[in-house]
């Protein structure tokens, strides 16, 4: 059977939030919409590394970034994590020479 993607609509997450209960849902392929306790509604992007490291990847707060704009990010990121790259990984790497960069310069 084949995965099912996009099941989430803007609907529903409009009214998840505003219930404002803690929430983990699924629009297929990795793609995961959450709600933390605080409010915030987040999108990440779950995946594995050689089928047993798992990895997770924000991506963005909803609403600035959209159903749709996270559909495309996490499509393009799953393009490289198909070709053997490692998105968090690098995020963690762009964010720590940032911050080298900026304690050098202070």
């Amino acid at each position: 059977m084949p995965k099912q993607l996009h099941v989430l609509d803007d609907i529903q997450l409009r009214a998840w939030i505003s219930r404002g209960e803690p929430v983990a849902k699924s629009d297929g392929d990795g793609l995961t919409f959450t709600l933390s306790k605080t409010g915030t509604a987040s999108w990440i992007l779950r995946y594995r590394l050689g089928g047993n490291t798992r990895r997770e990847l924000t991506l963005g707060n909803y609403p600035d970034m959209s159903l749709a704009a996270a559909r495309k990010l996490a499509r393009q990121h799953r393009v490289k994590i198909d070709g053997g790259g490692d998105p968090a990984r690098e995020k963690r790497i762009k964010k720590a020479r940032a911050a080298a960069d900026w304690t050098s310069i202070c």
